[in-house]
């Protein structure tokens, strides 16, 4: 019927995807001290892999941009959990998560 919802659709764009991964990159940005006793952690217990991640990350986390950058993603990003909800949570290779 013209201008009655017939159901309800849970399935996202792929700009607010990008939005919401840009937006947990600013978030850690602004609190980066709090992933650097997590990553000494990993170098401490030589974790290999999530030491090759962390890194990455941490390299994402230096540059100032505010575009969202495929390639850059492909290296650092996991997944993104989308609740029913709606609450938006963006995981990260080498284990953060990020809830928006």
């Amino acid at each position: 019927m013209k201008g009655k919802i017939g159901y309800h659709n849970n399935h996202i764009d792929e700009e607010t995807l990008e939005l919401a991964v840009v937006k947990a990159i600013e978030m850690l940005s602004d609190n980066v001290d709090l992933l650097h006793s997590k990553w000494e952690e990993i170098l401490a217990e030589n974790r290999l892999l999530d030491k090759h991640y962390s890194m990455a990350l941490s390299d994402l986390l230096r540059q100032e941009q505010t575009d969202f950058n495929h390639s850059d993603m492909c290296r650092v990003l996991d997944h993104v959990r989308i609740g029913l909800d709606g609450e938006i949570t963006v995981c990260f290779l080498e284990g953060t998560e990020v809830a928006l």
